[in-house]
């Protein structure tokens, strides 16, 4: 394999720059659809665009669902800082989405160019880059509402075409510039270490990425996390359950009792998500190349952790893992490809794999599109005359359907806020429920494991003279709380 970039005919450019903006725009119409129609659970999405709107007021991403920062102190994310001047300029949740869309259609390019230099084939490569935007774990990040791990696409696939490259200074910066996606991702980055050394590169492509990943991740939680938590500690840290409570403490479980974690990791669940994420690869392709090491933190993780949506495909957990493997996927297929062509004299297996290879992966829309989300329910109609009845920047507690609607204000809340039965971080006593200005209850939404909208929660409202009931239709209630009566002059002494 030569060193440096390959030149990319401008024509050749221009087209899969084209596509990659459709399928931006694509997937970032159905995101706004999904958000539009309130027929999904959008509190991550509001947790992200209120952190946005405080920032926006000079309140450092700050979050009143999780207490703290919630970039900075909940999770680390310093990327954000690049999607805020957008924000600042047109403050929405479909600003944010459309970033989001943004950036992991620009993944696609470094991946092309990566496909390209490794089969060496334009119809091959652009195969290949249509099974990686829609490999289930990394198109559904499109429309499962914002998340941080999602933003680092672009900079860690990019990282990865540099050091096949081997253009070292700029895998260096998108190396970098993709630890920043979350505080989870320097291990990804060490791993192109742990490859180089494998592969018996020279010294400073072992050591560089092991070195930018120990600093960083020590600054991360030995500088940085407690610094905006004010010592409340690593908020996640709780999904590794009986195996610490510290990212230390897990190392440490990992080193001298690794036979814990095997045990955790070789249950029945596991092994379903493994055949989930290698199915749309045709299983074995990608287990076929030593770059499947990349792989290993992001996946290891998953497998790890006590929390299943870690391993529930449309959720944002898997956003790394899809794009390692794919990478793997390059290398893997080319092997075989080599193999079936030479032994076996079968002509175009390249092609006919990376054909295969793309119509598995798109045709597996069924693991993560829910088409029932985008089209409007019965009540629709009636949720949306509800949030009409909210005005700007008056406190309101709404179901998490309708929650990111609301988010751009300083005080907006979930019921969960105030559920004494959820452990959340900054859980509020169920009395400050009585001292929001509007409270939307939707008695029909059941879709949610815990039933929140109960007829006590509802008749605590109908009963209370501080509130009023100012829409009632569909079994959807807003009741406002009243203003305080003004004293007449004199007060009590007329």
């Amino acid at each position: 394999m030569s060193t440096g970039a390959e030149k990319i005919p401008k024509a050749e450019l221009k087209r899969v720059l084209l596509w990659l903006a459709g399928y931006t725009l694509v997937f970032f119409v159905l995101a706004s659809r999904k958000l539009t129609v309130m027929n999904s659970n959008t509190g991550d999405l509001a947790m992200m665009v209120n952190s946005f709107w405080n920032a926006a007021q000079g309140n450092m991403f700050y979050s009143p669902y999780v207490g703290m920062s919630y970039p900075f102190g909940n999770h680390f994310c310093p990327l954000v800082l690049l999607l805020f001047p957008v924000y600042w300029l047109v403050s929405s949740a479909y600003t944010l989405l459309f970033c989001q869309s943004l950036l992991i259609g620009a993944s696609g390019l470094p991946f092309y160019l990566l496909a390209r230099r490794v089969h060496g084939d334009t119809r091959v490569a652009g195969l290949l880059t249509a099974a990686y935007l829609f490999y289930p774990t990394v198109v559904t990040n499109h429309v499962d509402q914002i998340h941080f791990e999602p933003l680092a696409l672009p900079f860690l696939v990019g990282a990865a075409y540099f050091f096949f490259a081997e253009r070292f200074w700029y895998f260096t910066g998108f190396a970098v510039l993709g630890m920043m996606g979350q505080e989870n991702l320097p291990l990804t980055v060490g791993m192109f270490g742990v490859y180089a050394a494998v592969m018996r590169r020279n010294l400073k492509w072992i050591g560089t990425p092991l070195l930018l990943a120990l600093v960083y991740g020590l600054l991360v939680f030995k500088v940085a996390l407690p610094y905006f938590t004010q010592g409340a500690g690593y908020v996640p840290a709780h999904y590794f359950g009986p195996l610490g409570d510290t990212p230390g403490d897990v190392i440490k479980t990992m080193v001298t009792k690794p036979f814990k974690v095997l045990e955790q990791v070789f249950q029945f669940d596991r092994g379903i998500y493994i055949v989930q994420v290698l199915q749309p690869l045709l299983w074995v392709v990608p287990l076929l190349a030593w770059e499947l090491i990349l792989v290993a933190p992001s996946l290891g993780i998953n497998l790890v952790v006590n929390e299943a949506a870690f391993r529930t495909i449309p959720w944002h957990y898997g956003a790394t893992v899809g794009a390692f493997l794919c990478v793997a996927m390059l290398f893997g297929m080319k092997r075989l490809a080599t193999l079936l062509e030479r032994r076996w004299k079968i002509a175009s297996a390249q092609f006919a794999l990376a054909l295969a290879v793309g119509a598995v992966s798109i045709s597996s829309w069924i693991m993560w599109l829910n088409i029932g989300e985008y089209i409007p329910h019965g009540y629709f109609p009636t949720l949306r005359r509800a949030a009409e009845q909210i005005p700007p920047e008056k406190s309101v507690v709404a179901p998490s359907t309708m929650l990111a609607h609301f988010a751009g204000r300083e005080h907006p809340f979930h019921l969960m806020q105030f559920d004494p039965r959820l452990s959340m971080s900054a859980t509020w006593p169920r009395e400050k429920l009585y001292t929001m200005d509007y409270v939307i209850l939707d008695g029909n939404e059941r879709r949610f494991p815990m039933e929140l909208v109960t007829r006590d929660l509802v008749m605590s409202f109908h009963t209370n003279l501080n509130y009023e009931l100012i829409f009632n239709d569909k079994n959807v209630f807003v009741y406002r709380k009243r203003d305080p009566l003004a004293l007449a002059p004199g007060g009590l002494n007329r």
